[in-house]
């Protein structure tokens, strides 16, 4: 079963269009900022199926690294 569902808002900022995937641990979904008003801007949200702290720190640590 999805985490999200297309049209449901998040946070109040974000609005999910659609789940672009999923694997073992985690589900993506195609989301639109609300908060910006002008253009069309899409993200991509990655949601981790379990609450694993230590995991998602280390991969943001792995992605943020220059």
């Amino acid at each position: 079963m999805p985490v999200f569902v297309r049209g449901q808002r998040v946070n109040e900022r974000w609005l999910v269009m659609k789940k672009l995937g999923e694997g073992q641990f985690a589900e993506v979904y195609e989301v639109r900022d609300i908060s910006i008003k002008e253009g069309n801007c899409r993200f991509a949200m990655k949601v981790e199926k379990r609450r694993d702290v230590r995991s998602v720190k280390q991969e943001h640590k792995v992605l943020t690294r220059p």
